[in-house]
């Protein structure tokens, strides 16, 4: 079963939309690490991030939020513990997100 995301037919922002660009989308309801393990496996070698010129592929980022997770698992952080993130807009917030 999928989310909508729905917003008011009204909104200022639609009228710019380009020709079929729908105004509400469907998100599938599951969690954002298996929605990046899914498109892991089915884009592996495209491009998931960009910053500053360098690529990061669906693979990597992957990989990536898996050692990210072991990581915060060795010092302790289980289900349920609170963290909080303070990073600018850069892939290790996305990683650790």
């Amino acid at each position: 079963m999928a989310a909508v995301i729905e917003a008011p037919d009204d909104t200022p922002w639609t009228a710019s939309y380009d020709p079929g660009t729908p105004a509400h989308l469907s998100y599938p309801e599951i969690c954002l690490h298996e929605m990046v393990r899914e498109a892991a496996r089915r884009y592996r070698t495209h491009d998931a991030l960009l910053f500053f010129g360098r690529a990061v592929t669906f693979a990597e980022l992957d990989r990536l939020t898996d050692q990210f997770a072991a990581g915060l698992q060795r010092l302790g952080v289980g289900r349920g513990t609170p963290v909080s993130l303070h990073l600018p807009n850069c892939p290790q917030f996305v990683i650790a997100y």
